[in-house]
């Protein structure tokens, strides 16, 4: 026997009709399917934000399967409400519809489908709207036309207990006032990277509308300002900061390269050492005896975070990195040309990627006994450079570790090394390597045609 199940959908703009609902059902199921079927209409739940009036299968009490289940749902933009009915009973439909047609303004939509097995089904759909005084189909709704919303609102906030974070700036203002409040909340903070056109996910129109800032004033009350809030706008100009700013982040104008004077008030007890990095042209004006004035008169020369190096801002031609450095990181000194001579420390075990990469002027340096591998690039590009003694705690030196040292004449290769990258040493043509006889250095040497001195 084919299994039918009747799907059903009521719309009703008068609440009222539900009661009419239930009596008209119940009627049917007692005249149709008798106790076959047990409705209980007084156990209404809500569930799931659907009130649920019935559900009784008795899948093992009828042999086709009969089960009604009764819905409403709460429409969540409209005061009508909307039922679904599913019976196996195939005139229940007729029924119903028969039944209602004393409601005026209703809307019937429902599904009839006989499973007959094995894949094959057959449905009827029946859209019905009374009209008062008599069924007919129902007209298509026009199109709701919407407007487009912007992709995202000009300040992006977080909201503390406090006031509100500015997390995002996506205007395209090139002289902005920051507002006092966004969304009803004190702005107290400018978050990290918040108008830098180098944050991560940040489209491209964005980014080169915050590159061509030029002036930001920011509100009374704001009390921090995070790390890159500013990085990268290189058309910044003008900065003003009020009284009560406490603290300004790592890289908070970093690369700002048209940044030429900014006053720091005396609230500000906190500066990162990179607050203001690569800002070439910039004059700082603080109050006498301030915070400050005394970041400018003695700048750091090292970002150290962790225990890595991060950066060197010093002016110094001789360099000693202090002790307690474990590791010096990706590009820490790369470009300073001007640097001749570092000390580096064995506390350091780790010297990574590019580090000391085109220090033109570097002509000493000493790797200590307690790095393991020379990594890529560390050394590129140091023209100046002449003599290396690698130590004997290093096992590895990879890909154009020192390519381009176009005056390195000699390089010391202890035992311990047994990977040496076959970029190596690209460039450096009057290079001779000095190793053990038998070592992998040797090895080496003689397959890239480089002179060897044995030791």
């Amino acid at each position: 026997m084919a299994r039918e199940n009747f799907e059903m959908r009521i719309t009703m703009k008068d609440p009222e009709t539900v009661q009419t609902v239930y009596q008209i059902v119940m009627e049917i199921a007692e005249d149709e399917i008798e106790d076959e079927l047990e409705i209980n209409f007084k156990n209404a739940k809500l569930v799931d934000g659907e009130i649920v009036l019935n559900s009784n299968p008795i899948w093992d009490r009828c042999e086709n399967g009969a089960c009604f289940e009764i819905a409403m749902e709460i429409a969540s933009q409209h005061p009508n409400y909307s039922f679904e009915l599913e019976s196996s009973f195939e005139g229940a439909g007729d029924m119903l519809f028969d039944e209602y047609a004393k409601v005026e303004n209703a809307e019937f939509h429902y599904t009839l489908t006989r499973d007959y097995g094995d894949g094959e089904k057959e449905t009827k759909k029946i859209n019905k709207v009374y009209d008062g005084q008599k069924w007919i189909k129902p007209t298509k709704k026009p199109k709701k036309t919407t407007k487009k919303a912007s992709s995202k609102p000009i300040y992006v906030v977080n909201v503390t207990n406090e006031g509100a974070i500015i997390k995002e700036y996506n205007g395209t203002e090139i002289d902005i006032i920051v507002p006092d409040f966004i969304e009803g909340y004190k702005v107290v903070a400018i978050g990290d990277l918040a108008f830098s056109p180098d944050r991560m996910g940040v489209s491209s129109k964005i980014a080169t509308a915050r590159k061509n800032i030029k002036s930001v004033a920011l509100p009374e009350g704001v009390v921090s300002i995070g790390d890159g809030a500013f990085a990268f706008c290189k058309n910044l100009e003008c900065i003003v900061i009020p009284e009560g700013v406490v603290s300004i982040g790592d890289d908070a104008f970093a690369f700002c390269e048209n940044l030429k004077s900014i006053v720091i008030p005396e609230s500000v007890t906190s500066i990162g050492s990179t607050a203001f990095y690569n800002c070439e042209n910039l004059v700082i004006h603080a109050p006498k005896g301030s915070f400050a004035e005394q970041f400018v008169e003695n700048p750091p020369e090292f970002a150290i975070e962790d225990g890595m190096l991060k950066i060197y801002m010093g002016k110094d031609v001789s360099v000693v990195i202090p002790d307690g450095v474990v590791s010096i990181g990706f590009g820490a000194f790369a470009g300073c040309a001007h640097i001749e001579t570092v000390s580096i420390p064995e506390s350091v075990n780790n010297i990574y990627l590019a580090a000391f990469s085109e220090c033109t002027g570097l002509k000493n340096i000493n790797i200590p006994n307690s790095v393991t591998q020379i990594g890529v690039s560390v050394f590129e590009g140091c023209a100046n450079l002449k003599t290396i003694i690698v130590p004997s705690s290093v096992t590895i030196i990879e890909d154009s570790a020192f390519c381009d040292c176009i005056n390195l004449t000699c390089v010391t290769i202890p035992e311990s090394v047994t990977s040496i990258a076959k970029s190596a040493f690209d460039g450096c043509n009057n290079l001779a390597i000095h190793a053990p006889t038998g070592s992998f250095a040797e090895q080496y040497a003689k397959e890239n045609n480089i002179t060897f001195v044995s030791v």
